[in-house]
């Protein structure tokens, strides 16, 4: 059996504000413009709770910038060039600066999710993981990734 909690909240309500982003999931994908990309999952923390953000990195056209620099965020080299397996990134920890984003469900309602915001980091909504200042600012926690040690 499982458990399900009707009334839980659907998601988007945590605040706006600094998370530890720890990635768990990462996979290629292509726009509908035939640019490369990345689907990023990052399990963050409030008060306790884990929950997902979704983010996408360009990896060329108009994103490739904000793109760029959130992959040096989480720790590629700036001289890289070659294969990047998006393996590679799963686990890997960054800041990311959330805001609310509102948009249309496809029933018509009003929705809202937590987006990386560009305006803010060192890293167009990303600051690295060792990054005093984003610490600082940090009012989530760390995600257990169930590691016994």
């Amino acid at each position: 059996m499982v458990e399900v909690n009707m009334s839980a909240p659907v998601g988007g309500n945590e605040p706006e504000g600094t998370y530890l982003g720890n990635v768990s999931k990462a996979e290629e994908f292509t726009s509908r413009s035939g640019h490369p990309g990345l689907k990023l999952e990052f399990g963050c923390v409030h008060e306790g709770a884990t929950f997902t953000v979704r983010d996408t990195i360009m990896l060329g056209g108009g994103g490739w910038g904000m793109g760029r620099a959130r992959l040096t965020a989480l720790g590629v080299p700036e001289d890289f060039t070659g294969n990047l397996d998006p393996l590679d990134l799963v686990g890997r920890q960054v800041y990311i600066h959330l805001t609310h984003e509102e948009y249309t469900g496809r029933g018509g309602e009003t929705r809202k999710n937590l987006k990386p915001n560009p305006g803010k980091g060192s890293h167009s909504g990303y600051s690295p993981e060792g990054s005093e200042a984003a610490k600082a600012e940090c009012v989530g926690g760390a995600v257990d990734d169930g590691a016994p040690f």
